[in-house]
């Protein structure tokens, strides 16, 4: 015997198996049907239910990521006060630059943090040229400035990127 039902926009059944042929009578039949209309029911409750558990699911993740994002927000912030108090607590850049690097690259989670200086065109580069002249790196990072190829850039090699940094424009490229 199969008792059909809806649940979730489809038909659905409830499969009675027997050995030997039986009949039900009318009564008999209606009960099973409102049996299985009510597991039909059931069915969609649980689905809903499932539906805000998953949706109030991903509001937590994205109210944890926001409260990571925050927290990372907040240390930069704080790497930044301390840099800030380091420069004050000292008269030379030189002297305070190292710690402060570090402390932004901890804060943010990098591999490396570098101060370069652009340098305008000469006789070997046509643009101009982006020089290493501070750097802290993680345990295991190779310094940029320590390789000669990457310590002094030539910016003729990435022109569109130049004219961002130009700008002012942040500028991603990896070398």
């Amino acid at each position: 015997l199969l008792v059909p039902f809806r649940a979730s926009g489809r038909i659905h059944a409830v499969s009675f198996d027997f050995a030997q042929r039986r009949d039900f009578d009318e009564r008999t039949l209606a009960t099973l049907q409102t049996a299985a209309a009510s597991l039909g029911s059931e069915i969609e409750r649980r689905a809903a239910e499932q539906g805000r558990l998953d949706a109030e699911r991903l509001r937590a993740d994205v109210a944890r990521q926001a409260a990571a994002e925050l927290a990372r927000r907040g240390e930069l912030l704080e790497a930044v006060v301390q840099a800030s108090d380091a420069f004050l607590r000292t008269t030379s850049m030189a002297d305070a630059v190292p710690s402060v690097l570090e402390r932004v690259g901890q804060a943010l989670a990098v591999d490396r943090v570098a101060i370069a200086n652009l340098l305008p065109p000469d006789e070997f580069s046509t643009v101009g040229w982006f020089v290493v002249t501070h750097e802290w790196a993680s345990p295991g990072t190779p310094l940029q400035s320590a390789d000669p190829a990457l310590a002094r850039i030539d910016m003729a090699n990435y022109g569109s990127l130049y004219a961002q940094f130009q700008r002012g424009e942040p500028v991603m490229f990896l070398t």
